[in-house]
């Protein structure tokens, strides 16, 4: 009896470890692919390459189409043939090293999750809000509690998930590039 009176006392002086699981590191191409919508030559995805270790993936979005919803995937695993998704019901936050820069940054950029299936993603919110001064050209750690993106209604699957998402509203056509790295979850 007194053992666990003791472990009750510890629980309550020392709070429970928790474990960070890496989904991509950025130091090599994702095991899945990137993508971006709409389609075209003005946007594009690519990993760093450069004679110091890669710092992340570059999203660039150059010249963007006004009056234009940008979007654009990045998966860490593979969604076909094998299926290799994340299961995120253990954990409480998604985190992501990420930069943003450009001469015409959009109003907002927005961050979802997705599970494999057609359309099956969480809302999306406002990464301005997990990474205050994002458009300052400096690396910001933008850490999203999963609770804000998980809503009823979604086809989401927490046990399925393998990609995020970023997009952003271009009124008058975007310049900008979105570096990301180190995305895990705790």
């Amino acid at each position: 009896m007194t053992a666990l009176l003791c472990l009750a006392s510890l629980a309550s002086v020392y709070p429970p470890v928790e474990i960070r699981r890496v989904l991509w590191d950025g130091e090599k191409q994702a095991v899945g692919v990137g993508w971006v919508s709409p389609q075209g030559a003005d946007m594009k995805i690519e990993v760093l390459k450069s004679g110091v270790p890669s710092r992340g993936s570059i999203i660039r979005f150059h010249a963007a189409r006004p009056e234009t919803f940008v979007e654009c995937g990045w998966q860490w695993a593979p969604w076909y043939p094998n299926f290799e998704g994340t299961d995120l019901t253990a954990y409480r936050t998604i985190e992501l090293r990420v930069r943003a820069q450009g001469p015409q940054l959009p109003g907002d950029l927005l961050f979802s999750l997705a599970s494999p299936g057609d359309h099956h993603t969480t809302p999306r919110v406002s990464l301005k809000k997990y990474a205050k001064g994002l458009y300052d050209g400096r690396w910001h750690l933008a850490r999203i509690p999963l609770k804000d993106l998980y809503a009823p209604e979604m086809k989401f699957e927490p046990k399925r998930t393998i990609q995020i998402i970023l997009g952003a509203w271009n009124a008058k056509g975007g310049d900008f590039t979105v570096e990301l790295d180190d995305l895990a979850v705790r």
